[in-house]
């Protein structure tokens, strides 16, 4: 097994590791990109679902995909209004999935679609 494969095996071991791994990564990004970061990794780690609060899908805690990169089902920590940063009542965990959604989409294109969806049924 590669060293990064041994790696990201063991840091996602359980939930608590897994989210750990990703507010670090958000945290260095944050300071990196002069974003706010105001929140604690317990305050993340307490708002975590199992289950994507936008598509009610279960999250894959504890699934490491190495280089293929998060699958639709892994857990994603975003924030609401992007300009505030990241800070209490801002940030959330939701589906991969769900967040590409969101960031490719606006609202008026994924209510078209929907709309779309509904009618051809």
């Amino acid at each position: 097994m590669k060293k990064w494969t041994k790696y990201n095996a063991l840091r996602m071991k359980s939930k608590d590791s897994h989210a750990k791994a990703i507010f670090a990564n958000r945290k260095s990004k944050a300071k990196s990109n002069g974003v706010v970061f105001d929140i604690t990794y317990e305050y993340t780690l307490s708002i975590a679902p199992d289950v994507c609060p936008v598509l009610n899908i279960p999250l894959s805690w504890c699934e490491s995909r190495g280089k293929v990169g998060p699958g639709d089902n892994s857990p994603s920590l975003d924030r609401f209004v992007p300009e505030l940063g990241y800070i209490q009542g801002n940030v959330y965990w939701i589906s991969h999935l769900a967040n590409r959604i969101k960031s490719n989409f606006n609202t008026e294109q994924v209510c078209a679609v929907a709309n779309w969806m509904k009618n051809r049924d």
